[in-house]
């Protein structure tokens, strides 16, 4: 009984240690398990976002990092120091995605504005053929309605009745002789008469004393008028009474009228130099205007100006169309919209290129990150833009080059 309680008292310090082992390492165990449980996974460029394990940014795409666990020491063992001291304004380090340029063609769709136009084509003049008073006007107003045939104005002239005379006098007189007689006529036929008239005259020989000026146009009538180099040119006061009135002298061959045939149209639409390498003859195009946006004309590229017009640096494209039907109103603003396929050239995401008023830059890849490239850029689609110069096939850009400046005032670009 004695030895039991030696014994007793000399396990009972191991027991006490052992169980002190026991929870302490049960303490540490626990503490551990609540550490893994409250970790925390943030990402170096976002820090706003955090998650309780590993994954990517939602933003930027790149790896989300423990909070609290360094990385620093990495990142400067794998950049050098002279990378890390480059200038920020042109020099950028991450591991943004990169993307390289794409090679070949693009369906796209060209958006341009223009303006219904006269199709010149169908234009015409109206000339006294005969010097003489004007007698009758039958026309008075700029942009009236005229048909072919229709009667403009009565001319007197004495030359008309000395042609007439000429005439009756040769048929009384030397009827044998038809060379003259042929030659008589046709003389009144070029000062206006008609062939009806001058039969009249030879079965009545009464003579007439005005000949009438008739429109071979239909179409809207401008009075022509002289500017200071005294050229010709078409009214352009709108809807107002003539300058020219009845009893006024008028000169043979003096270009009095002129006649547009509002049914025959031009759209001219304006091509940014940029994209006239995609639009040739015989593009496709279809046609709205202002006044009427929900019904569309289809055509074609008729002809395309090879000078740029100077008051809105633009190649003008024309599209004849029938505006019989429409009836759009010349002068009124039209848009254009052209669907083509494009030569086979390269491609970057519009998010890759940075733009910086008058030049546009990309971030190159550059070993441990990315420096500035000046790039030429061409034709925009909703998604892409063209590369003409600056990148070859194999160069790594990053896929979206203004996320990685802060603003475009810090962007250097080299010269």
């Amino acid at each position: 009984m004695k030895y039991i309680q030696i014994i007793s008292v000399l396990l009972l310090p191991l027991l006490f240690a052992s169980c002190t082992r026991n929870k302490n390492k049960a303490q540490e165990n626990q503490t551990s398990t609540e550490h893994i449980h409250n970790d925390v996974y943030t990402c170096p460029m976002h820090p706003q976002i955090k998650r309780d394990k590993p994954g990517d940014c939602p933003i930027c795409g790149m790896a989300l990092v423990k909070q609290g666990a360094s990385t620093t020491v990495k990142t400067q063992d794998s950049v050098s120091l002279g990378t890390l001291l480059k200038p920020t304004n042109s020099y950028v380090i991450s591991s943004i995605p990169v993307i390289s340029p794409t090679y070949g063609s693009e369906q796209i769709t060209i958006e341009a504005l223009g303006t219904a136009a006269y199709n010149t084509q169908y234009n015409g003049t109206i000339s006294a053929k005969i010097s003489g008073r004007i007698e009758k006007l039958y026309m008075r107003y700029n942009f009236q309605d005229v048909m072919k045939g229709q009667k403009v104005m009565d001319i007197y002239s004495p030359e008309l009745l000395t042609a007439q005379q000429n005439l009756l006098y040769v048929v009384r007189n030397d009827a044998a002789n038809q060379s003259l007689i042929q030659a008589s006529k046709e003389r009144l036929r070029l000062l206006g008469l008609s062939q009806a008239n001058i039969n009249q005259l030879i079965r009545t020989g009464k003579t007439v004393f005005s000949a009438p000026l008739y429109s071979n146009y239909n179409g809207h009538i401008h009075e022509i008028e002289k500017n200071e180099s005294n050229v010709v040119m078409p009214s352009n006061q709108g809807m107002q009474q003539f300058s020219i009135k009845e009893g006024m002298y008028i000169n043979a061959g003096q270009v009095l009228f002129s006649v547009y045939n509002p049914n025959h149209l031009w759209a001219l639409i304006q091509i940014n130099p940029k994209q006239q390498k995609f639009v040739k003859k015989g593009t496709p195009v279809q046609i709205y205007s202002e006044v009427k946006p929900q019904r569309a004309i289809t055509g074609f590229i008729n002809f395309i100006e090879p000078i740029i017009r100077e008051e809105n640096k633009t190649i003008t494209a024309r599209v004849n169309f029938d505006n019989e039907h429409p009836h759009i109103p010349v002068g009124s603003q039209l848009k254009a919209t052209l669907s083509i396929n494009t030569p086979s050239t390269s491609w970057l995401p519009s998010d890759a290129v940075v733009f910086l008023g008058n030049s546009q830059i990309v971030l190159l890849k550059d070993r441990d990150g990315f420096k500035v490239q000046r790039v030429e850029t061409g034709i925009k689609t909703s998604s892409k833009i063209e590369i003409i110069k600056g990148l070859s096939a194999t160069d790594l850009v990053a896929q979206n080059g203004q996320y990685l400046m802060d603003s475009e005032s810090f962007i250097k670009v080299k010269q």
